[in-house]
């Protein structure tokens, strides 16, 4: 039996606990299957957890989160960390590229960038900056 660890627990408000589940869920879901499949017991929500893993599509999902979005991953954590600035931060999420994008979420970075008014602390401290300030 292949050896597969406790599943990440995914935290509503952090999207990069998400894409790490999405991905532990793309390399184990044969196993994941298996042991859902294989438990003695019954009940409401075993049974949902068996629908689920054999829900159509799911690998595909899965695979296509994975190959688009993964590598978001590393740029949340780098915004985590106590020494982004948000200069640098700003410069990162509008260099973000994705091969292919089709839940668009460079469009809702961008206008949550917008809405929050992180171009115009950016500019005013750019002023500040060139003035001496």
């Amino acid at each position: 039996m292949h050896k597969i660890g406790y599943p990440p627990e995914p935290i509503a408000t952090r999207w990069g606990t998400w894409l790490e589940a999405s991905n532990y869920y793309c390399r184990n879901l044969n196993e994941v299957k298996n042991i859902v499949e294989q438990l003695p017991c019954e009940g409401k929500r075993l049974d949902k957890a068996r629908n689920a893993v054999k829900a159509a599509g799911l690998i595909e999902e899965l695979v296509l989160i994975e190959n688009n979005y993964y590598k978001f991953v590393k740029i949340i954590n780098d915004l985590e960390a106590r020494s982004m600035t948000i200069a640098r931060g700003y410069t990162l999420l509008n260099l973000l590229e994705f091969d292919s994008d089709p839940v668009s979420i460079k469009k809702y970075i961008q206008d949550r960038l917008q809405r929050n008014g992180i171009t115009e602390i950016i500019e005013f401290k750019s002023k500040d900056v060139s003035l001496g300030v």
